[in-house]
């Protein structure tokens, strides 16, 4: 049995000072883009192709930047799709991977979740290409993976999602070079909501509940929101088209040799047990494996909003969010020698004589699949502080501080040398 354990936390803390300037370069909503500046005072007036160009700003302004588009999608949106996770929703969205279809996590540890990645670029790693932001910040980690889990934000209370479809390395860095997912928090809801969804198919089936408290007064609101989904595993054999024998469309067999009956080989030749036929046992792997994971996840999420005087305000975010998976993958394919000292060795009757053979095979139909529990809990909590101080000055003092933590347990069979395996192999007593 082997257990891992992974702790991430993050912090960061910073205070800027803005100014509104010739320089637009950043929408109201806060979501940084390029902007192209041209005549700026003090610059050549000599020359009209002159120009200053903006790679990268946060100074705030009024105009609206030229650069890459921003997709939204607002809370009408979100309510319309159905969706029962954040990345569904984000599935919705054509310049993200897994448009239109069903974004599944990988039976890994470091990647057990879904990943959204703009432009289908890979992002399984830190600086792969698409940022995610949470009211302009941005997010922790998930479990064992520095990449954020966008899921644990629940869609109750997201007021819309801006795609920024232009690199932002200039502002973020590396990890922001195909763009930025900013989720806005809802700021509006005054009063209480709850939904509910179950979905099935054959041998699957998944449900969804998500609710939302707010309440709105004339200086700020304050929002909580939670939710509760999960859906069962399919297995590769619960799906005909999931096959490794692709003969009956014109292409090959890449079926396993590595199966519950074992392949027999001596004196050169490979015999199938126990019918010791010289065409050995295939096998499909994708039988006893996960296509699609059984997972649970629970997620609560606070937003507090105050303006304590005309020109301060405070704000405070926060999210926790727990998640458990369940993987079935194939069995270790083994392979070992073993002679006629052991008094379990058959030879196969083509070569009674044989000494020794060598055997592959795996345990599957003894222990079953592989199973992998994972379990991941992440938070984090985002205090500001906004004071306008006049003159177009701002003052933006904020702290964002988050933390992961993954344990994974998953059972496997001991190949080493010396291990129990390896003994069984080379006994010479029952």
């Amino acid at each position: 049995m082997h257990s891992n354990r992974h702790l991430f936390a993050s912090g960061t803390a910073l205070v800027l000072v803005l100014v509104s300037a010739a320089a637009h370069a950043q929408t109201d909503n806060g979501v940084h883009s390029p902007a192209r500046v041209n005549d700026l005072a003090g610059a050549d007036q000599g020359s009209a192709s002159d120009e200053i160009v903006v790679t990268g700003t946060s100074i705030r302004g009024l105009v609206k930047p030229v650069g890459a588009a921003t997709v939204a999608v607002d809370r009408e949106e979100v309510k319309a799709t159905g969706v029962t996770s954040t990345v569904d929703l984000l599935a919705n969205i054509p310049q993200i991977r897994n448009f239109g279809g069903s974004p599944a996590g990988q039976a890994s540890a470091t990647q057990s979740f879904a990943i959204p990645a703009l432009r289908n670029l890979p992002n399984t790693q830190p600086g792969d290409g698409t940022l995610f932001l949470y009211n302009g910040n941005r997010m922790v980690g998930g479990g064992f993976s520095t990449r954020p889990d966008p899921a644990a934000i629940p869609t109750s209370a997201i007021d819309r999602v801006e795609v920024v479809l232009g690199g932002g390395s200039a502002i973020y860095g590396s990890d922001a070079v195909a763009g930025t997912i900013n989720f806005v928090i809802r700021k509006t809801l005054n009063g209480a909501e709850v939904r509910g969804t179950y979905g099935f198919a054959d041998g699957y089936s998944q449900f969804n509940v998500s609710g939302a408290w707010g309440k709105v007064w004339d200086t700020g609101n304050i929002l909580i929101a939670a939710d509760f989904s999960g859906h069962s595993n399919i297995l590769g054999s619960d799906r005909s088209y999931v096959s490794n024998d692709l003969r009956s469309r014109g292409g090959n067999d890449f079926r396993s040799n590595s199966c519950p009956q074992p392949n027999v080989t001596t004196g050169g030749v490979t015999y199938g047990y126990p019918s010791w036929s010289t065409s050995p046992n295939l096998c499909d792997i994708n039988e006893m494996q996960d296509i699609y994971p059984h997972e649970r996840r629970w997620s609560v999420l606070g937003s507090f909003n105050q303006k304590i005087t005309d020109n301060l305000e405070f704000s405070v975010d926060a999210f926790l969010s727990r998640r458990t998976d369940q993987f079935f993958f194939q069995q270790t394919a083994l392979t070992g020698t073993i002679t006629n000292a052991n008094p379990y060795f058959i030879a196969p009757p083509a070569q009674s004589g044989a000494t020794s053979e060598t055997l592959r095979f795996n345990l599957a139909s003894v222990f079953g699949p592989v199973v992998s529990d994972q379990d991941f809990t992440t938070w984090q909590i985002m205090p500001s502080l906004k004071w306008t101080i006049g003159g177009g000055w701002r003052a933006v003092g904020t702290f964002n501080f988050g933390f992961g933590d993954g344990v994974v347990h998953q059972g496997d069979i001991d190949v080493r040398a010396g291990s129990s395996l390896a003994q069984a192999l080379a006994g010479t007593t029952t």
